[in-house]
């Protein structure tokens, strides 16, 4: 895809998650469930023991979305190797690297074929 699409479906995203009364509330759980692990900060490792088994850790050529949308309905993460400083990235000028992936799609995948 070229900036100029990226930006439109980034756009499109946007005005989704500003108008979508689900989108929304998602959004704001997660600002309100979210947690920043500085670097030199101690994890607290009290609850090591509370699943029955441990994760399973997938390595894919897939795309990030694309992998995940394997596992709908299970507690599944995925690793974004993201901008500590620009959340983003450069999302808003049709970058396309995985973090503006993500942040362009994210939002939009009940719309989207992934």
């Amino acid at each position: 895809m070229g900036k100029q699409e990226n930006i439109k479906i980034f756009e499109d995203t946007e005005t989704l998650c500003k108008t979508n009364s689900s989108l929304k509330q998602s959004i704001k759980n997660s600002i309100c469930n979210q947690k920043l692990i500085l670097q030199n900060q101690r994890i607290n490792s009290n609850n090591q023991k509370r699943y029955e088994k441990p994760a399973n850790i997938i390595v894919s050529k897939k795309r990030t979305l694309q992998a995940a949308s394997a596992y709908k309905n299970t507690k599944t993460a995925v690793h974004n190797f993201a901008s500590a400083t620009n959340p983003g990235g450069g999302v808003k000028r049709g970058s396309n690297a995985q973090e503006e992936c993500l942040c362009r799609y994210s939002g939009s995948v009940v719309k989207t074929k992934i």
